[in-house]
């Protein structure tokens, strides 16, 4: 992904994929290395769910038991390094052969069709780390709170671990340009009057962001 990108974009798609990848790595989450390029090549996706599919199978096939729940470098530690007759060892080159292919396909890929993964809007970065006084909007917030379709089409606001979970009225004032603005890396309309707003690990900080300015 990162070598695909045009040179002049590569800082702010640095920062989202290594977010991602080390998120993945500690956790195990891989929602928002996926959500970064889900929508614009949904190919790509496809390859990846089958892959993933073909990566249990060949463990299976080369004896490797590791349990765990959430799938992070923890997880492999305690379920796989420091457990007998795990096979925790034969991960490493069946990663190393999988790096390479992901690699030359998402490469290939990618140039071949002239898709860039956009990193979020710069001003959208404003508000990641900032302390929101009750009442106040920054660039951020902005852009969500009209992606949502204004103060007034907003029912409710919750957050999962990457993921804000708003009410809303009228789901057909959603704005998913406005939101990608936001820092958004995906929407998933749930039903008619809920939706699920992707930002990864940082949806937390923009949950509690948006309560205090809402006053909710």
């Amino acid at each position: 992904i990162y070598r695909s990108t045009p040179e002049n974009k590569r800082d702010g798609v640095k920062a989202l994929v290594v977010a991602g990848a080390v998120t993945a790595f500690v956790s195990g989450i891989t929602e928002p290395l996926e959500f970064s390029f889900l929508f614009v090549a949904p190919v790509l996706y496809a390859f990846h769910s089958v892959m993933a599919g073909l990566s249990f199978m060949l463990t299976h096939m080369l004896g490797v038991s590791i349990g765990g729940t959430g799938g992070g470098i923890i997880d492999f530690f305690i379920w796989g390094v420091l457990q007998p007759g795990s096979k925790w060892y034969m991960i490493i080159p069946l990663g190393a052969v999988y790096f390479c292919v992901y690699y030359f396909v998402f490469y290939k890929y990618l140039t071949a069709k002239h898709i860039t993964i956009d990193a979020p809007d710069d001003s959208a970065e404003v508000a990641n780390e900032a302390k929101v006084a009750e009442g106040v909007m920054t660039p951020q917030l902005t852009y969500i709170v009209e992606g949502l379709g204004g103060v007034d089409n907003i029912v409710n606001i919750n957050n999962c671990i990457t993921r804000l979970r708003v009410d809303v009225k009228d789901m057909s004032l959603i704005d998913e340009d406005m939101l990608k603005k936001s820092g958004s890396m995906g929407v998933k309309k749930m039903s008619d009057t809920h939706i699920h707003v992707i930002y990864g690990p940082a949806v937390e900080n923009i949950a509690t962001q948006l309560h205090a300015a809402l006053k909710m």
